[in-house]
């Protein structure tokens, strides 16, 4: 069981889709997203939804390949959680 909420909106879905067509990714509000592991809630923190949204472009917060790189990103995988942040924070250009 997954939830992604904004503070006081309910069609959290469709403004997010909004903000990531506009290339408003870095303008997201503070959002919380709770995903389950091991049997308990835990609240990912806003910067791994900000960047799985825009890695994950057009997924919804329950789509398997957006749930896969939460999960990765907070190291439920085995990765060491460090590292993760650092390739989060890398930029990678499109054209060399």
């Amino acid at each position: 069981m997954t939830s992604l909420t904004e503070p006081g909106n309910d069609s959290h879905s469709s403004i997010l889709e909004e903000k990531v067509q506009k290339g408003l990714l870095s303008l997201i509000p503070a959002q919380t997203m709770i995903i389950d592991y091991d049997y308990k809630q835990v609240e990912v923190p806003h910067e791994i939804v900000a960047y799985c949204v825009g890695y994950t472009f057009g997924a919804e917060p329950d789509d398997l390949r957006f749930l896969d790189c939460v999960y990765m990103n907070m190291g439920y995988y085995g990765n060491d959680p460090e590292h993760l942040k650092k390739l989060r924070e890398q930029i990678v250009p499109v054209f060399d």
